[in-house]
């Protein structure tokens, strides 16, 4: 499901930044976002959008940007894939 993606991209970017030495203010400042915001993206509560993935990427000069941005697409696909599951009524259906 999307919040373990989240969780997960989030532990990767609170690594990528404490390697480099940085604190969360440092951070969310060269990003050009809240320190709020980046808080939550590292601990898995916000879903980073594709600009800022793309932002993150080039900071942290991670080469296969196509990479993080087709995590972002798939958090996106899972989402509406929920949304849609959630609409209808399994338990009503029967063994085939």
């Amino acid at each position: 499901m999307p919040k373990a993606f989240n969780k997960t991209f989030g532990q990767t970017m609170r690594q990528w930044r404490e390697e480099d030495g940085l604190t969360l203010a440092e951070a969310s400042k060269e990003l050009g976002v809240t320190i709020g915001y980046l808080s939550q993206v590292e601990n898995g509560l916000q879903k980073p959008s594709p600009q800022f993935t793309l932002k993150l990427g080039r900071f942290y000069e991670y080469t296969p940007l196509s990479s993080l941005l087709s995590i972002v697409r798939d958090w996106e696909i899972a989402e509406t894939i929920a949304r849609i599951e959630a609409k209808y009524d399994y338990s009503k259906l029967k063994d085939a």
